[in-house]
């Protein structure tokens, strides 16, 4: 992936927290990815751990980055970004769910040499919303 397509798609991911209201994220699986209710309090980020791709569903756009860029993402801090964003009360809880799912997962991208992050950002047709999913990528997926 080239830095301007990553640069993009960090900014459409933190650019737009504040419109969020459900999340997308779940741990690698077979299974299309769907909106979540933020994490609870119970959230335990050392669980993440990197799997395979997740499958982009239809009108979705996904990015799997290069090892590089997920370090120059992670260098950058997405997760606090997002949590120090100003937005109304009502979103407030749903932005900091995004910066610790966000935080999880590079971590756990950046704990395993030669991971990677994937985004996959679904956009909501009647509500005019998008959702965001971040997750770890096993090496082996990953594009050089």
């Amino acid at each position: 992936m080239r830095s301007s397509h990553l640069v993009s798609a960090l900014m459409a991911a933190v650019a737009v927290p504040l419109f969020i209201a459900p999340l997308a994220h779940a741990g690698p699986s077979s299974t299309v990815p769907s909106p979540t209710t933020p994490p609870s309090d119970g959230f335990d980020p050392s669980m993440v751990k990197p799997g395979l791709p997740m499958p982009v569903p239809e009108g979705s756009f996904g990015y799997i980055a290069t090892r590089g860029a997920t370090k120059w993402m992670d260098d950058r801090q997405p997760g606090a970004l997002v949590r120090s964003l100003p937005v109304p009360p009502a979103f407030r809880e749903a932005n900091s769910a995004m910066g610790k799912i966000i935080d999880a997962e590079l971590d756990a991208a950046m704990a395993k040499p030669g991971a990677c992050v994937q985004i996959i950002v679904t956009p909501h047709s009647k509500s005019g919303l998008f959702s965001y999913g971040f997750f770890a990528v096993e090496p082996e997926y990953c594009p050089s």
